[in-house]
């Protein structure tokens, strides 16, 4: 016997029509004891076969024992009919096929007899069982189908309509006093979100949102949205903030299916794609005068592959064309629907890659409370391929444990970097972390004017400023460019050599391309870092390829509208034509005496130095910040007790690094 079916009152009902059915076959045809086992509930020992005479005999003494019905399910099934509004016959052909559903040894009758009986379909059973009219039939199971409430089987000969599989378990348990008892299984509330329109500034909101906000005001049918990109961009958040700015409930359809007499979600339901556009189907129907509800599919790539597979395409189409409820379709995988599906949505918005100052506002609810440094946050979301998503995550695991601080800081990159190692995705560390902090008074340049005050305003302005910084290594140009964009509070794109260079012809300029074209959506400036591994000299070329890689890059900055940075340590290797392409020519020098002694002892941790000492250090002509970064390094590895005369010692030898060499000398 099925564990599927609970044995109760509802056999009653079975017996009854079971009955009516058998009395129409040969007395002395034979059946297969199991159905009657199933029908009666009754176990028929060793025998395999009864004949219909015995049959019958075991069936009318069930129905004689009992004739109670159960409450629920009359009251669910005259609760569909309402609903529906279906016919007067609409009761007995709902009941019939729901029976037929719950009862496994009822299907198996009308599906091993129909020939028998002499019927050539579902329809042409039920009009001669309940002497109905055969096209009044195919109405109302037409019209059950199109609802959703009843599909259509590949399963029978005599293809029984099939019940969706979690209304087996509930319809003759859950008492149906609302049109959203039916479908309350099959969704959820989706997640209220804090965000708005403010925080997707690389999306264009303001359409989605205007569309929507017409179509729901005036009731237009076939509203849909597809949002794609890559997984963790924010487009289920983009949804519920669309869902806030209209004022709707955003209901998520999930696949629920009935396994082992309980219910199951999608995830132990191997054909959860059809189950899913079943439930859809009656969500809409359901639902259709309801205007303040938005639907959300999400990972919607599974019901368009299986499109032609478990059903029509035609049929997934005039879903999308008919549906009465917005809906908004999410997939990280939009080659796996068709043009022809990919054109049936009002909007589909891409989902790329997030600016960090983006990426900063829609985890800051994520973060909050976990008392993260500035430094360590605007860091966190220049790491390369990091999404909201998985900083939310890794935030919840610091949250979980308790860590705040320099503990949560050191959980989340740990969680950060290992999911995208995991992922394929981890190129790098942090973007930029400096050896040390930067500080502007100690950051020299040949300029007329402050360059920190005037850069900072033309970068919080979003001016089309183009800044070439030159000078030895360890002036601070990198951190000063990062300090600035810091400051403004603007998205900046690091950009290495390695990040342009490819292995194959012509690659080199297409990342090239990509990397302008995506600064350029995300409105975040560029610093092109050692700048003369790019932008060599042309008349130092010898490859065709390598000409046009030079040419390409001057043509990005000419046509590139926000602030662009460049840094090199070798002015003299530029090609010719890169000095008209810079506004502003900035060459950073080595530090001046006092500021020497002024930063070794903030370096140190001393306010005053001997006179013998500050004499050394004052003599020390060739000196960068970048050299006390050494000693910050070995005092950061525990070395406390380095001595003041061995630092001096160690800047002694970089500044005799750095000194001019003096030429060789002829006597004539």
């Amino acid at each position: 016997m099925s564990d599927n079916f609970r044995p109760s009152s509802i056999n009653q009902s079975v017996c009854i029509h079971a009955t009516k059915i058998l009395e129409k076959l040969d007395s002395d045809d034979e059946i297969n004891a199991e159905i009657i086992e199933n029908l009666s509930n009754k176990s028929q020992g060793s025998c395999k076969l009864l004949t219909v005479r015995k049959a019958l005999s075991c069936l009318r003494t069930k129905v004689e024992a009992s004739s109670d019905r159960t409450s629920t399910l009359s009251e669910n099934l005259l609760f569909i009919c309402n609903t529906f509004k279906l016919p007067k016959i609409g009761y007995s052909i709902v009941e019939f096929t729901v029976l037929a559903n719950l009862n496994p040894g009822f299907s198996a009758l009308l599906d091993e007899h129909s020939y028998s009986l002499g019927v050539a379909s579902y329809s042409h059973l039920l009009a001669t069982h309940f002497n109905f009219d055969i096209n009044e039939v195919d109405e109302v199971l037409i019209k059950l189908c199109g609802q959703g409430v009843l599909s259509r089987s590949d399963t029978y000969v005599l293809e029984i309509p099939v019940l969706p599989s979690y209304l087996k378990q509930v319809i003759t348990t859950e008492l149906f006093n609302s049109r959203h008892c039916i479908i309350k299984h099959l969704i959820h509330e989706s997640s209220s979100t804090e965000l708005d329109v403010k925080d997707f500034p690389h999306v264009n909101f303001n359409l989605l949102n205007s569309y929507l906000s017409e179509a729901i005001a005036s009731n237009l049918v076939g509203v849909n949205f597809l949002l794609h990109g890559e997984a963790g961009t924010g487009k289920t958040e983009f949804a519920r903030a669309l869902a806030k700015s209209n004022q709707c409930k955003l209901l998520e359809v999930k696949a629920t299916s009935l396994i082992g007499g309980e219910l199951m979600d999608e995830l132990e339901h191997r054909d959860s794609g059809r189950e899913r556009l079943r439930y859809l189907r009656l969500v809409q129907s359901i639902l259709q005068h309801d205007n303040k509800t938005i639907l959300l599919i999400d990972e919607c790539e599974s019901l368009f592959e299986q499109a032609d597979k478990h059903y029509s395409k035609d049929l997934l189409h005039n879903l999308l064309e008919q549906n009465a409820i917005p809906c908004i379709w999410i997939t990280n995988y939009s080659y796996c629907l068709e043009v022809s599906s990919i054109r049936r949505f009002n909007l589909v918005q891409e989902f790329t890659s997030i600016s960090p100052k983006t990426i900063a506002r829609l985890t800051e609810p994520a973060l909050r409370g976990l008392r993260l440094s500035k430094t360590f946050r605007n860091q966190l979301t220049q790491v390369s391929n990091i999404t909201p998503a998985n900083i939310a995550n890794a935030a919840h695991v610091a949250t979980t444990i308790g860590h705040s601080g320099k503990a949560a800081e050191e959980t989340i990159l740990q969680i950060v970097e290992s999911t995208l190692e995991a992922s394929g995705l981890k190129e790098d560390d942090l973007a930029y972390r400096p050896a040390q902090e930067f500080m502007p008074q100690f950051f020299n340049t040949d300029a007329n004017f402050e360059p920190c005050d005037v850069l900072l305003k033309a970068v919080q302005q979003y001016k089309s400023v183009r800044v070439l910084l030159t000078g030895v290594p360890g002036t601070g140009k990198t951190a000063f460019v990062h300090h600035l964009f810091e400051r403004a509070d603007v998205p900046l794109q690091h950009v290495k050599v390695s990040d342009v260079l490819g292995k194959y012809v012509g690659e080199s300029e297409q990342n090239l391309a990509q990397i302008f074209r995506q600064a350029h959506l995300d409105g975040s400036g560029i610093l092109l870092d050692e700048i003369d591994a790019l932008l060599a000299s042309r008349t130092s070329l010898n490859s065709h390829h390598e000409k046009q890689l030079v040419n390409e890059l001057l043509m990005q900055i000419e046509c590139f509208d926000l602030p662009l940075f460049a840094a090199t340590n070798f002015e003299g290797q530029l090609d010719r034509a890169v000095q008209r392409r810079f506004d502003i020519k900035l060459a950073c020098t080595y530090l001046r005496p006092e500021q020497v002694t002024a930063l070794f002892k903030k370096t140190m941790g001393i306010r005053k130095l001997k006179q013998k000492d500050n004499s050394s250090l004052t003599g020390l002509k060739y000196l960068t910040p970048g050299d006390f970064a050494i000693i910050a390094r070995r005092l950061e590895l525990g070395l406390e007790n380095i001595q003041i005369v061995d630092a001096i010692d160690l800047l002694g030898q970089e500044n005799e690094r750095k000194q001019p060499k003096s030429s060789i000398g002829f006597i004539n």
